[in-house]
C-alpha cells in the first residue's frame, strides 16, 4: 500500500493537501488490522487515487478498478448520516476517485454534497468551532476548506454552472506552513508543496471569476443605462492570466517521474490555454465585446490549435488525466471547432486537422467511457 500512498501523496496532494500526511503514512504501517476504522476508509480511499495516477503515468497497467471497490452508496449515506470533518475528507475522497469512475455517480452530485457539509460544520467561517483547537488542527481546517473550494471551483468550470460554495473565499487565510513543519527536515519540500496548492487555488479563482462575467452573468442590454464595456472587463482578465502564467514559470521545475502533474511547465500551457479559450469562447457576452477581433474564427482557432497541442503533449508523457473533467474539457473544444467550420470554409483543411488531434485525445480513453466515444463518432 506504501507505493499507492505515496503516488497519492506525490501527485494528487499537491493540490488538495487536506490530510495529515503523517498519520496517513502511520495508516499504510499498520493497514490493515490496527489502524481505527476512520483511518483504514481514508487509507484505503487514498491507495484507490494512488492506483490512478500510477494508471495515468504507466507505472501500473490500465485494469479498471484494479481491485478497488468503491461502495458509493453505503460511504454516500455513512458521510449523510454521520456528518463531521472525517465525513467531509472522505467525501472529498471519494468526488475525487469518481472523477475516474465513469460507471460511479456525477461528481459535480457528491461535490454539491460536500460544500453543503463544509457550510455547516464552519470551514467557511474562519474562527467558528476552532476554539481549544491545536494550530495544526486549525491549519488541516483551512486547507481542507481550500480543497474543496479548488475541487468545487473546477467542477462548476467543467459542467458550466454556478459553484456550491458563494461564500467569500478572501477571508479563509490560505494554506500555509505549520511550526510543527517547519521544524522537520522536509519544511523545503512542504513549502514547495504549499506554493503548488496556492497556485492552484489561485487558478481556480481565476476560471471561476471568467466563468461568472463571461458566460453567467447578466449584462445590460443595448439601450440601459449602464454601458457595456467588453473589451476592457477581457483585458483585465487576459491581464489576470498572463500574470498567473508568470507566476507558474517561476514554480515550474523539471520533473523525469511523470506522476507529478501541477507544477510542470506541460500542465501550465494547457491550462493557460484554456483559460484564454474560456475567455474567448463564442458567447453572448463576446460577440458585444468583437472590436479587437478576438472573436474572429482564425484567432480563435489558434487558440483551440494551442489548447489541443498541449493536451496531446501532456498525453504523450502520459500526464494527462483521462477523467471526467479532461472530457469536459474538451467538448467545447470540439464545438469551437464547428463553429469555426461554419464560419469560415477556407479553414477548413486546418480544421480538419485540428479534429484529428482532438480525436486522437478523445480515443485515448478507456473503452467504458462511451461518450467520449460518442463524441469522436460525431466529430
Amino acid at each position: 500500500p506504501i507505493v499507492l500512498v505515496e503516488a497519492f501523496l506525490h501527485h494528487v496532494y499537491r493540490a488538495y493537501p487536506f490530510l495529515d500526511k503523517g498519520r496517513i503514512l502511520r495508516a499504510a504501517v499498520d493497514v490493515p488490522n490496527d489502524g481505527p476504522e476512520d483511518d483504514a476508509m481514508i487509507l484505503y480511499m487514498v491507495m484507490a487515487i494512488g492506483h490512478t495516477s500510477l494508471e495515468r503515468s504507466g507505472k501500473v497497467p490500465s485494469a479498471g478498478t484494479a481491485g478497488f471497490t468503491i461502495a458509493y452508496a453505503e460511504i454516500l449515506q455513512r458521510c449523510i448520516m454521520e456528518e463531521s470533518i472525517h465525513s467531509v475528507q472522505v467525501l472529498v475522497l471519494l468526488a475525487l476517485y469518481s472523477l475516474f469512475d465513469p460507471q460511479g455517480p456525477s461528481t459535480w452530485t457528491i461535490v454539491g454534497i460536500v460544500t453543503r457539509q463544509a457550510v455547516s460544520l464552519g470551514l467557511t467561517r474562519p474562527g467558528l468551532l476552532e476554539d481549544g483547537l491545536t494550530p495544526q488542527t486549525v491549519q488541516l481546517r483551512r486547507r481542507l476548506f481550500w480543497s474543496i473550494f479548488v475541487l468545487d471551483r473546477m467542477m462548476a468550470v467543467s459542467v458550466g454552472q454556478s459553484p456550491g460554495l458563494t461564500v467569500e473565499d478572501a477571508m479563509i487565510p490560505l494554506p500555509t506552513i505549520t511550526v510543527e513543519e517547519f521544524a522537520t527536515p522536509e519544511r523545503a519540500e512542504v513549502a514547495a508543496m504549499l506554493q503548488v496548492s496556492r497556485h492552484v487555488i489561485e487558478l481556480r479563482q481565476l476560471e471561476a471569476r471568467i466563468l461568472f462575467t463571461v458566460h453567467l452573468a447578466d449584462r445590460c442590454l443595448p439601450g440601459e443605462k449602464a454601458p457595456f464595456d467588453g473589451s476592457t472587463i477581457t483585458a483585465k482578465l487576459r491581464l489576470q492570466i498572463e500574470n498567473w502564467y508568470s507566476q507558474g514559470c517561476l514554480i515550474s521545475r523539471p520533473e523525469l517521474d511523470n506522476v507529478r502533474v501541477h507544477d510542470t511547465m506541460g500542465w501550465l500551457n494547457a491550462r493557460y490555454y484554456h483559460l484564454l479559450l474560456l475567455l474567448h469562447y463564442p458567447c453572448r457576452f463576446n460577440a458585444r465585446s468583437d472590436a479587437n477581433g478576438i472573436f474572429r474564427v482564425r484567432p480563435l482557432l489558434e487558440l483551440v490549435r494551442k489548447f489541443l497541442q498541449y493536451n496531446r503533449v501532456l498525453l504523450s508523457s502520459r500526464q494527462l488525466p483521462l477523467n471526467r473533467v479532461t472530457l469536459n474539457r474538451l467538448v467545447p473544444a470540439c464545438l469551437v471547432l464547428l463553429h469555426c467550420f461554419a464560419s469560415d470554409a477556407d479553414l477548413a483543411d486546418p480544421i480538419r486537422i485540428e479534429t484529428r488531434v482532438c480525436i486522437d485525445i478523445l480515443g485515448s480513453f478507456p473503452p467504458q467511457w462511451r461518450q467520449a466515444h460518442h463524441l469522436v463518432s460525431i466529430m
